[in-house]
């Protein structure tokens, strides 16, 4: 006996119509009369349903049915194989959203040195790419703090979960001299450079004026001057060889000046020219045009106590990144130009109302890049965001008195710092092997 007449036999002892059949097991009455005339099968759920309400085991109800046991087997097996298709594909949903989407997502929650924020193309606007994050940031970065040695060549490697491998360099150098480069890694936030010294600020006392906290209108001479005469009226017996209040890197000009004698002639250096009397800044810009100094980096008056060496570079190369916020960040890494297929006038920086709107912008800039000033000086910007407050005071303090220089960082020779040190506002020049 087939599965169908065990459903007819079923219904008929139980005194019940296909109809009455049907509504019992939520099916249409044509659904048993099919069943009954082995058209199809009931599914299994269906069966188990009959074999509780009738009382009949579900061995029993399958008996010698062989094509429906046949069935049941293979649908067994079916499921059972799309069981492992499913866990499979789970396997492989989730392999997929560890290698590809769940490190995106927390690498979404730190810095990330590879997000776009500007656009480079070269003198001629022929080359565009894009620059990223830590590229952008390293070079505002350098530029405002490390004299002469302008970063703007970075390569990241993306190593997911918030982890990125770089490389930053120098796309100019001069002539006989080694780029310089450093290697590091990114970890949630955390920086680490495998060569931090050439990264690392110049000293707080490079500049004489950086650490005597002078009036802006008086001479370091003068001051100096005026300290040894107080130290002599209230030190009877001493003379004017035993003290010297000059504490700049280079110390006082006559021994700057010998100093400078003893450099090699065939060295190249990184030298930092203490003026006397600040300057105005087309005035510097004069003076290093005469010399025609390599990369002249100036130092710039950013508030009344000189406790820090900070400042721009007064020219450009043929490197030109264009911010992704123009009206926010005008000449912030060179030019003002916006389409991509204009001219750049690089020449305009070299005048002090652009280089003031660049000087603000890079320090406006810096201000917002907390996460980034962390990890190059914990100082710069505190858990409270006192950075904020740090770079607001030298933007009021430039926007109220304009550009004012207090020094010049060169790369030069023994030749041309030689004659750089003859000149009447020159107080001295300290010098590091470039």
């Amino acid at each position: 006996m087939d599965i169908g007449n065990k459903i007819q036999t079923i219904r008929t002892n139980n005194g019940m119509t296909q109809a009455e059949f049907a509504e019992k097991f939520n099916v249409t009455r044509q659904s048993v009369s099919n069943w009954e005339n082995n058209k199809n099968y009931p599914d299994m759920e269906t069966l188990k349903k009959i074999s509780d309400t009738f009382q009949i085991s579900f061995d029993e109800l399958l008996k010698d049915d062989r094509e429906l046991m046949a069935e049941i087997d293979q649908t067994r097996k079916k499921a059972k194989r799309l069981r492992w298709v499913g866990l499979l594909a789970a396997v492989m949903i989730l392999l997929l959203l560890g290698l590809f989407v769940l490190p995106k997502a927390v690498s979404a929650f730190y810095y990330n040195p590879l997000q776009v924020v500007a656009k480079e193309k070269d003198g001629d606007g022929e080359m565009n790419r894009e620059a990223g994050r830590l590229q952008t940031d390293i070079s505002v970065y350098s530029e405002l703090f490390l004299p002469c040695r302008h970063f703007d060549s970075v390569y990241v490697r993306d190593l997911g979960l918030g982890k990125y491998g770089f490389t930053i360099g120098q796309s100019t150098w001069p002539s006989g001299a080694i780029q310089k480069q450093v290697n590091g890694e990114i970890v949630r936030n955390q920086m680490v450079l495998y060569d931090p010294s050439i990264l690392q600020k110049p000293t707080g006392n490079a500049f004489e004026w950086t650490i005597n906290h002078h009036d802006v209108n008086e001479s370091i001479l003068k001051s100096l001057e005026d300290n040894q005469k107080e130290h002599l009226k209230e030190n009877p017996g001493s003379s004017e060889d035993d003290v010297s209040f000059s504490l700049g890197l280079a110390g006082d000009p006559k021994f700057a000046s010998q100093q400078l004698q003893g450099l090699d002639d065939h060295r190249l250096y990184l030298a930092y020219v203490s003026f006397n009397r600040v300057m105005d800044y087309d005035d510097a810009r004069k003076m290093a045009d005469q010399y025609e100094l390599i990369s002249p980096w100036m130092g710039i008056v950013t508030d009344r106590d000189f406790n820090e060496v900070i400042g721009l570079n007064s020219s450009y190369e043929t490197g030109v990144m264009l911010p992704f916020d123009q009206k926010k960040y005008p000449f912030l890494l060179g030019s003002d130009d916006f389409e991509l297929t204009q001219e750049v006038d690089l020449d305009r920086l070299e005048q002090e109302k652009y280089a003031r709107k660049h000087m603000i912008s890079m320090l406006s800039y810096m201000k917002q890049q907390k996460i980034f000033c962390r990890m190059m000086d914990p100082l710069l910007f505190d858990k409270n965001g006192a950075g904020s407050d740090y770079f607001q005071s030298k933007i009021d303090y430039i926007s109220k008195h304009g550009l004012t220089v207090y020094g010049i960082a060169v790369i030069a020779d023994k030749a041309a710092l030689l004659s750089i040190d003859k000149e009447e506002n020159v107080f001295s020049i300290a010098t590091e092997i470039y």
